[in-house]
């Protein structure tokens, strides 16, 4: 799992975050986070806690040398230092961020509190349970939305999902289930619909994270959720069809890639385009994108209007909420 800053946290790029944590028991994800980083266009320098304390002051004040916007990173840092490095954070100069990490840091520590409660500095965490844990954690929020799984789907899902959103796994699910008609779920329906698409497209899911009282079908209802959610989706089928724009027109006058080769050639483009399309949805995009016309994604796009208008005019029926989903792999 990777996460890009400047597209998990667009304000990053206008200089809204001026400082982020990193923190889990993953430090590989950690890795992966700020290996991202290193490819915007700043001065970027790591350094470990102690070595940070002995060149702060040349490292934090502007010169000749960091007129630029600069990203520090400042890797495993203490719990007893926060707040020494507090009174640096609020004196730091516009165009410096930091980037602290940590692989010790749970929800409860001083660091991750502060973090949580600021508007300015940004919380990732980097967290992954065992596949026990998951199965666990998943089977209770499936009951709290009375939904069963076979216990063999249980532990594919869990498995999927051990980074976790269990919460919005547990709603996508039982929407899945009641689109099924409460028939038991295949692992081709959890594949086709969950893997493919919902695993790549969670922020779609932000807006109903936040009221894990509700179902998913209570909370769609509304309409300014409902449009929120197609709208994700209408912005991610305009970039796929500037995606295929990019590679008819790269294929006339160059010689088109193979395998890998053509698969970084595609990620290289999706990441310029503007906004890049986020990084999740890349796996689905790397699978479909060679089936996909034009003039197939235009049907999309014109779908997807239309679901709008739908429910601007209050005729969204129940049993679309799940087309959505379907509408970006059924010919």
């Amino acid at each position: 799992m990777k996460i890009a800053l400047h597209e998990f946290f667009p304000a990053f790029k206008e200089k809204m975050y001026r400082a982020f944590l990193l923190y889990g028991n993953k430090p590989d994800l950690i890795e992966n986070i700020l290996n991202e980083v290193k490819d915007l266009d700043v001065r970027f320098i790591r350094t470990q806690d102690a070595e940070f304390w002995d060149h702060y002051v040349t490292l934090c004040s502007p010169t000749l040398f960091n007129v630029g916007r600069t990203v520090i990173v400042i890797e495993e840092v203490s719990e007893g230092k926060f707040s020494a490095y507090q009174s640096i954070l609020n004196t730091l100069p516009e165009t410096i961020h930091l980037i602290f990490t940590s692989s010790q840091f749970r929800k409860h520590t001083v660091w991750v509190q502060n973090f949580q409660k600021s508007s300015v500095w940004g919380l990732v965490p980097s967290y992954e349970v065992s596949l026990d844990q998951s199965i666990i954690i998943l089977k209770r929020c499936l009951a709290a939305h009375d939904v069963s799984l076979s216990g063999n789907h249980i532990k594919i899902v869990a498995q999927w999902i051990q980074e976790g959103d269990w919460v919005s796994t547990a709603k996508t699910i039982h929407l899945l289930c009641q689109t099924n008609n409460n028939h038991p779920l295949q692992q081709e329906d959890l594949e086709g619909v969950f893997h493919y698409l919902v695993l790549n497209s969670e922020e779609i899911f932000l807006p109903l994270l936040h009221t894990p009282d509700m179902s998913i079908i209570t909370t769609l209802r509304y309409n300014d959720q409902k449009l929120k959610w197609v709208r994700a989706w209408q912005k991610l089928a305009w970039q796929c069809w500037q995606l295929k724009v990019l590679l008819e027109q790269y294929t006339k006058t160059h010689k088109e890639p193979k395998g890998s080769a053509r698969a970084q050639h595609i990620t290289t483009l999706a990441t310029q385009l503007d906004p890049p399309i986020f990084f999740k949805h890349l796996p689905f995009i790397l699978q479909n994108i060679d089936t996909w016309s034009l003039g197939f994604l235009e049907q999309r796009m014109n779908a997807l209007y239309d679901l709008e208008i739908n429910i601007k005019k209050e005729t969204f029926r129940d049993n679309d909420n799940i087309s959505v989903f379907r509408m970006m792999y059924t010919d």
